[in-house]
């Protein structure tokens, strides 16, 4: 560019066409200013309408007051915080906030000095009331506007409700509270760890049971220390670390807990909690959070030493009730009174019926009783409230039949009636009973044959006292003398019979007297030995020694009879039957269970059969 002083020495034409060109520059340049400020001005117009924009249609309240109190200016939804109609009625009816708008009027004093104490903004919470009377919890964001002093003159910031989330915070607070008073007032023993395994919750049921106090564990990881000597993990820990694997390392038997999502179950005996042994039950779960991330486990356990104990006890008590059924020397049986089969047996029961457990359970009662099972049955469904017995013939498995005596009666199992039986085997006893009615008809006809025989007797004093005194009064040689002896002699015989007939009967008295005992075994012997079977050998072995004894010799041959008589019914295949006489020394050794027996006869040498 040219110096002005340049322009004296240019031709008066140039000149003029160099000022023209001057200028033109120096109109560019003032259209160019002109742009610019047309340009800055939009803009800020643009920032203006861009900031009154979200000033009015902001979903907090914005708002600019004086130190004093007085609203300047204030967005719609300043308005409707504080239910006004618009932000021009809040600002004309609102003198001093402080004491119109602020709950507690010395709140408004506070925000001042926290203002005036930073230049950025500050956060304040309290309550403040509403046109219609209400109230509201409100969040405030303000900074002050300072003058060229750095005082402040203007507070400026925005506010809103905060009422739903603090009504909020509070629930979720008091949920916590709850929970933890929950925990804490849980009779159940539990605690409660972080994702880092130190203990937040350690209730009082935890501190009787271990002895350990909340104190004393909460914020450490020692939750292992009331249980084990050594470190290790329990439940709990190994559901926060979110790996089972060394489940099996750890507890011998654990389970998927039945009651809680992705919980553990263990259970085992300590030797020494808290002084005591006890068999201890564990339960353990995770606490997520609304993402399902784990943050948090926990655990209760619960000492159920006495139920594990009755349980022991229970099984015990089954265990020799089931010996008594199974080992019980008399037969048993469960019957189910609906079908009537055998649904439980025992060992005495299948040895008497000759069947397996198999064969036998299931087993209906019609192949079993000899008699029309409708009769039977009947009687049982009849009799199935109570105890009963009943007396019938039964068929085992190799087709015996046996009288039996059939115990019965209710009992419950499994919330369903069955009949419980005995079975009484009473085959033997019936025939006792029959030989006892053929003994008692025998006494019958022993008593009457003594009778007999004791007035027959008399008569035959008589006879034969006539006999002998005609026999006296005639002469050997009269013809009279063979019919006397007849007489004589055949009342002798009828005297012998009266004398066994008063033997059996038992109504002869004893006559001791001295007898030979090797004379009385060899006459009942060569006696016998014409009634005894073919099959059946008798020996006869006397001793040489003398064996007079004082004895009815009637009785003692009386008794030899019963022997052989016993022993022949006992040799039902044959075999031999030996009688001996030999004289023994009766003392201590030779009969040392037989104490009183020795007492009463006293040691020496007695004859023996």
């Amino acid at each position: 560019m040219r110096n002005v002083t340049d322009f004296g020495l240019l031709p008066k034409e140039h000149l003029v066409t160099e000022l023209k060109k001057a200028l033109g520059r120096i109109t560019d340049l003032e259209r160019a200013c002109q742009l610019e400020h047309a340009l800055a001005e939009e803009a800020l117009c643009q920032t203006d309408k861009k900031y009154h924009t979200i000033f009015e249609n902001a979903i907090i309240g914005i708002f600019k007051t004086t130190l004093d109190g007085k609203i300047i200016s204030a967005n719609p939804m300043m308005a409707t915080l504080f239910c006004y109609e618009s932000a021009e009625e809040l600002m004309e009816s609102v003198q001093n906030i402080g004491m119109e708008l602020f709950k507690k009027p010395e709140d408004r004093y506070s925000l001042i000095r926290k203002v005036s104490a930073t230049d950025g903004f500050i956060y304040f919470e309290t309550e403040y009331f509403r046109k219609n009377g209400t109230s509201f919890m409100g969040a405030l964001y303000c900074h002050g506007i300072r003058n060229s002093k750095g005082e402040i003159i203007n507070l400026e910031g925005f506010i809103e409700d905060i009422s739903k989330q603090k009504a909020a915070d509070a629930a979720l607070a008091e949920q916590k509270i709850f929970a933890h008073n929950l925990i804490q007032g849980s009779a159940a023993p539990t605690f409660v760890i972080d994702c880092n395994h130190n203990v937040i919750i350690w209730n009082k049921a935890c501190e009787e049971l271990t002895g350990i106090k909340g104190e004393e564990i909460i914020g450490t990881n020692n939750q292992w220390k009331p249980f084990y000597s050594d470190k290790r993990q329990l439940l709990a820990d190994i559901i926060v670390d979110e790996n089972h694997t060394s489940l099996p390392n750890l507890y011998e038997n654990f389970t998927e807990s039945k009651f809680l999502v992705d919980g553990l179950h263990v259970e085992k005996w300590f030797y020494n909690l808290n002084g005591k042994e006890r068999y201890v039950s564990f339960n353990a779960a995770p606490i997520r959070n609304h993402n399902k991330k784990i943050i948090a486990a926990i655990e209760t356990f619960e000492d159920i030493s006495d139920i594990k104990m009755a349980e022991k006890e229970l099984l015990k008590s089954e265990k020799r009730h089931r010996s008594l059924f199974e080992d019980a020397p008399v037969a048993m049986l469960m019957i189910d009174p609906d079908s009537m089969t055998v649904v439980e047996s025992n060992e005495a029961a299948t040895a008497f019926y000759k069947y397996s457990k198999d064969e036998f359970v299931g087993k209906s009662m019609a192949d079993i009783v000899v008699m029309p099972s409708e009769e039977f049955f009947s009687k049982l469904k009849n009799d199935v409230n109570g105890p009963r017995s009943i007396q019938l013939k039964q068929q085992t498995a190799n087709g015996d039949v046996r009288d039996v005596e059939f115990f019965y009666g209710p009992i419950s199992f499994n919330n369903k009636k069955f009949l419980f039986s005995i079975i009484n085997d009473i085959t033997e006893s019936k025939n006792v009973e029959g030989q006892l009615k053929h003994a008692q008809k025998m006494e019958a006809v022993g008593v009457l044959a003594g009778g007999i025989a004791h007035d027959f007797n008399n008569i035959l004093t008589a006879i034969m006292g006539y006999a002998s005194l005609l026999s006296m009064s005639i002469s050997k040689d009269s013809p009279l003398a063979r019919n006397v002896n007849g007489i004589l002699s055949a009342s002798e015989r009828a005297a012998k019979l009266t004398k066994s007939l008063l033997a059996f009967s038992r109504k002869k008295p004893i006559e001791a007297k001295p007898v030979n005992l090797n004379d009385i075994v060899n006459g009942v012997g060569v006696l016998f030995s014409n009634l005894l079977r073919e099959n059946i050998e008798l020996k006869i072995e006397l001793t040489d020694q003398n064996l007079t004894i004082m004895a009815d010799a009637h009785e003692i041959e009386q008794v030899l009879v019963n022997f052989m008589t016993n022993a022949s019914d006992a040799l039902i295949d044959g075999g031999s039957l030996k009688f001996s006489t030999n004289v023994v020394n009766i003392d201590v050794e030779f009969m040392p269970h037989q104490q009183n027996l020795w007492v009463a006869f006293g040691s020496g040498s007695f004859p023996s059969v």
